[in-house]
């Protein structure tokens, strides 16, 4: 149940935080850099549940539009960590490190 209440209250989160990201892509402009960051939770499913408890993730992420174009290019990178359940195995971490890039539009 704790699992369920962290999950929606992740969601509206989101939902609350949409209107501003909204907002800030209508303000970009051309030849200008945006950049943010991004912190989150890892919630173990199915067999990784049995092995691993709830973790963390965080981010960076920059977008730069190219003037006089209606597109930009965008890079991310991810870190995330939790912790191996030491009644059922032994000691440690699983550590995973993402990365991204891609192009955008308006």
């Amino acid at each position: 149940m704790k699992r369920l209440g962290l999950v929606l209250l992740v969601a509206a989160l989101c939902v609350v935080a949409a209107r501003p990201v909204m907002a800030q892509r209508a303000m970009a402009q051309s030849g200008s850099l945006r950049y943010g960051i991004s912190g989150g939770v890892i919630l173990p499913m199915g067999d990784y549940n049995t092995f691993d408890k709830m973790g963390f993730v965080g981010g960076v992420g920059a977008t730069y539009w190219l003037a006089g174009q209606p597109i930009g290019i965008r890079g991310d990178v991810s870190y995330s960590q939790s912790s191996h359940d030491e009644a059922v195995t032994t000691a440690g971490h699983t550590k995973i490190i993402g990365g991204m890039a891609r192009s955008c539009t308006r």
